[in-house]
């Protein structure tokens, strides 16, 4: 068999293993599996910053009696060690196909998910039991859903372009949905207002953003996206400001992030708006992207799913900063991020939830990042199908949930190893 190919023989790593005339072997710098791995490698390894808060002298204080701000609960929650801990504490079953979509309830008591089996799971998620299931009146893949405060209120969205909104009755029974707004395409995103508890905006694929309060259920158009060549642009992510409810910021199939005043909406014309510098001149689409607001609303994360473009970063600006100036922050990736958040009350921490599906692997991750020193302090893995789509983080303790393709809602907390 060794004279058939004479001549073609590995070396080194792999030897003796005879191989066709026409067979080419590439270095390694030239295979994209080793390429990924070398990048990884790399980012994994950036330096992270120490957290600011020693635990145990901050513990001390308090029962000294000083006031501490933030609060100890707040310190312990960002502390190293808490993070470090981080891990699966429960995985909820009770959906039949992949969860879309999570959301805490203003008081963190209840867990809302969404799913592409069309249903809608309230949990009582100490408890890791449910507390009320029901069938959307959706077609489709049911995008989102947003539970108001209070608890008797959902609101829904889908790729159908229907907004929903149901209303449970204490008793635990529940009417049928009412349409509050049909959009002509797709809904990826809903939003909440912080300061306007019946008021929700929405916005779609047909590039409309409405607001529609739930007390006389009448949507009202805020206005067209339109690029700069007057051309309609689809979008994918509307988000309210949490520290100004007047404020919310969409990201569509192009580069810009743009933050709109509702105040100053007859004006068509963003408030500020953000890229990438290296695509500040040009028109690039994305696939559905992800734009989330600070805690208290004084910055802002991005990140993108360019179609002719490799940038699988996370960029951070300042809400103040003037349009079109530089990202004060951007944090390296290796997939795509389809979902992300702030951890933390001064949001200290960056979350991700990555798409490793397309790239063969078997787990999306989701990843820590250090806000200031843009290491990542902690990876976990989120998804067995390779995509994470929701990762939520608990309005005041150290929890976050996560969906993906996999049918079921996993918590994870410092107290993680000793449930699982």
């Amino acid at each position: 068999m060794f004279e058939m190919f004479p001549g073609r023989l590995l070396g080194n790593n792999i030897s003796w293993i005879p191989l066709p005339p026409d067979c080419v072997i590439l270095p390694s710098k030239d295979n994209r599996t080793n390429q990924i791995a070398a990048e990884k490698i790399k980012i994994l390894s950036k330096p992270t910053c120490e957290s600011k808060y020693n635990v145990c002298k901050d513990f001390m204080d308090s029962q000294l009696g000083m006031r501490l701000k933030p609060s100890l609960n707040r310190r312990i929650c960002v502390s190293n060690c808490v993070i470090a801990n981080i891990a699966l504490e429960a995985r909820l079953p009770g959906h039949t196909k992949g969860v879309n979509s999570l959301h805490f309830s203003n008081s963190g008591a209840d867990l809302v998910s969404c799913s592409d089996d069309l249903n809608v799971i309230i949990w009582d998620w100490q408890k890791k039991q449910k507390r009320l299931t029901f069938k959307t009146d959706h077609e489709i893949i049911v995008t989102q859903a947003k539970i108001l405060p209070g608890g008797l209120n959902v609101v829904t969205s889908c790729y159908d372009g229907q907004i929903r909104h149901k209303h449970l009755r204490p008793s635990g029974d529940s009417l049928c949905s009412v349409l509050l707004l049909q959009h002509r395409g797709s809904v990826h995103k809903i939003s909440l207002v912080s300061d306007s508890p019946t008021l929700v905006l929405t916005a779609g694929e047909d590039g409309q953003i409405f607001a529609v309060d739930l007390r006389n259920q009448k949507p009202v158009k805020l206005t067209l996206l339109e690029n700069r060549k007057g051309i309609k642009v689809p979008i994918y992510s509307i988000q309210s400001n949490p520290g100004n409810g007047q404020q919310f910021c969409v990201t569509g199939r192009d580069q810009h992030l743009r933050i709109y005043d509702l105040r100053l909406i007859k004006n068509q014309q963003p408030l500020s708006s953000f890229c990438p510098s290296d695509l500040t001149n040009c028109d690039m689409e994305t696939n559905p992207n992800s734009a989330v607001f600070s805690k208290n609303g004084s910055e802002i994360l991005i990140s993108y799913d360019f179609l002719g473009h490799t940038d699988k970063n996370i960029y951070l600006w300042n809400t103040s900063s003037p349009s079109f100036s530089p990202p004060q922050h951007i944090y390296k990736s290796y997939r795509d991020s389809p979902t992300i958040n702030f951890y933390g009350e001064n949001s200290e921490f960056i979350l991700a939830g990555s798409n490793d599906a397309y790239a063969g692997v078997n787990s999306g991750d989701i990843f820590f990042w250090s806000k200031e020193g843009e290491g990542v302090v902690k990876v976990v893995p989120g998804d067995s199908h390779g995509i994470v789509r929701s990762v939520e983080v608990h309005p005041t303790l150290p929890v976050v949930a996560s969906s993906g393709v996999d049918n079921d809602v996993k918590i994870w907390s410092p107290y993680g190893d000793k449930f699982v």
